[in-house]
């Protein structure tokens, strides 16, 4: 045995650590995920990483009623080993934030796990059984276990997700990750940290989705990688096509006709008990069997019982600029291309001059394609089909388009609809007049808070 071999052998037997990650309106999945896996692995440590601010004296209180012992398991993001951590919470929104965190949390608890290996787990997951095949692979000397998405691609029956669908995802699925605390792990983890630093967006556009595809470069780059494709380990929507759900002779719920060790509910929607997942069309309790659709029911009934209610409302800490207004995404975008280039932009500064300017290299009369407008219609291939901006028409239709839809879907504030109706009594604010109008009055109000 040489000396790599020795040390895999002596950190593998180590009691591995578990972690997941949340902002603070997900603290009731975090501690639904840590009920199930501490009744599956008894006495483990399991830490729960905020990708948010700490949460104030009476949201401590609920989470320690609730899950007595489970305020000490949370742990900062912000604490982590995170060169430039303000800069993160700018240029990515709270799922990306949440993350691009996670190779900098599994550096930082494999260092607190003194040598045992760590798994990570998505706050959505039910573990139904001890997670054996993992702990056998880590214990036989794998640097990191990962799962595919699916063994065999879904069904071209007109439903999503596709397999371009998945493909654009990734191969793996990041839910569930582990790592040993090996040299090979370590290379990875901070190469993938590296990534993740500045480049961790979804954008399906440029070919990215999250912390997800950088991982698909896993099995050249980790040596000792082990790739478990066992029907009962992260069974989901993208995969119950091949893994069909049952039940055992003794009553245990399976997946594949295998013994079920965790359900991964991506996009599940608490309050509404049809939805088994927000992001496809191909299943529902009425597809899934009698045995999906009680893990369906009996997951939504254990959020509520942790809370769902009382934490969802929780805003993220770092959604707003100081004045309170939305921060969106493109904005986000805009952010993190000029720091890249080197230019001296703060954190959380609005910028509305430069937000708001007309987008270099674009032809305007009237009102002005902003930069904001024309971010958003570069990570938009449907705006632009639509609305090419080398015609006036274009570049009319997609203000129209910024007025009525920029602030449900993005989050536009008025300061920023405002140059989008400019030119006083132009033929642009009159259509802008007539699309509020026939705006729901909720929205309407919103709009009347600015100069519309």
């Amino acid at each position: 045995m040489n000396a790599e071999e020795a040390f895999k052998e002596v950190s593998t037997a180590l009691p591995p650590h578990f972690f997941t990650i949340v902002a603070r309106n997900y603290l009731s999945f975090a501690l639904t995920l840590r009920a199930s896996l501490l009744a599956a692995h008894p006495g483990v440590v399991f830490r729960i990483v905020l990708a948010d601010e700490a949460p104030n004296e009476a949201t401590l209180a609920l989470i320690e009623a609730l899950a007595p012992g489970a305020a000490a398991d949370l742990v900062a993001a912000r604490d982590l080993p995170i060169p430039d951590f303000a800069d993160m919470t700018m240029r990515y929104d709270v799922m990306e934030l949440a993350t691009a965190v996670k190779p900098f949390a599994f550096r930082h608890m494999l260092a607190a796990a003194e040598g045992g290996p760590v798994i990570y787990l998505d706050p959505d997951i039910l573990v139904t059984a001890p997670l054996d095949c993992v702990l056998d692979a880590l214990a036989s000397g794998a640097d990191a276990v990962l799962t595919p998405h699916h063994r065999a691609p879904p069904p071209d029956d007109g439903k999503t997700p596709t397999a371009a669908d998945i493909a654009a995802a990734g191969c793996f699925n990041l839910g569930f990750a582990a790592f040993a605390d090996t040299p090979g792990a370590h290379g990875f983890l901070i190469w993938w940290a590296d990534a993740c630093a500045t480049r961790c967006f979804s954008a399906p556009e440029r070919g990215l989705f999250v912390d997800q595809k950088f991982v698909d470069e896993a099995p050249a780059r980790i040596p000792g990688l082990v790739i478990l494709e066992a029907p009962g380990l992260n069974a989901a929507y993208w995969n119950l096509h091949e893994r069909p759900l049952g039940r055992a002779d003794d009553g245990t719920p399976t997946a594949g006709g295998q013994r079920l060790q965790f359900f991964h509910f991506s996009g599940v929607a608490p309050g509404d008990g049809i939805v088994l997942s927000r992001h496809q069309t191909r299943h529902h309790p009425d597809t899934i069997g009698a045995v999906g659709a009680g893990l369906l029911a009996d997951y939504r009934a254990r959020l509520a019982a942790f809370g769902h209610e009382a934490f969802r409302t929780i805003p993220y800490a770092w959604g707003h600029y100081p004045d309170g207004s939305t921060i969106p995404r493109a904005a986000r975008r805009l952010y993190a291309r000029r720091k890249d280039a080197g230019e001296a932009v703060l954190p959380f500064d609005p910028d509305l001059a430069f937000l708001n300017a007309p987008e270099p290299g674009v032809a305007h009369g009237g009102a002005p394609v902003t930069r904001l407008m024309a971010e958003i219609w570069r990570e938009r291939p449907d705006l632009q089909a639509a609305f090419p901006l080398n015609v006036s028409a274009g570049r009319a239709g997609l203000r129209r388009w910024f007025l009525a839809h920029g602030p449900a879907e993005y989050g536009v504030g008025s300061a920023h609809l405002a140059p989008a109706a400019a030119g006083g009594a132009g033929a642009v604010l009159k259509i802008a007049r007539g699309i509020f109008r026939s705006l729901p009055p909720p929205l309407q109000e919103h709009l009347r808070r600015g100069r519309i």
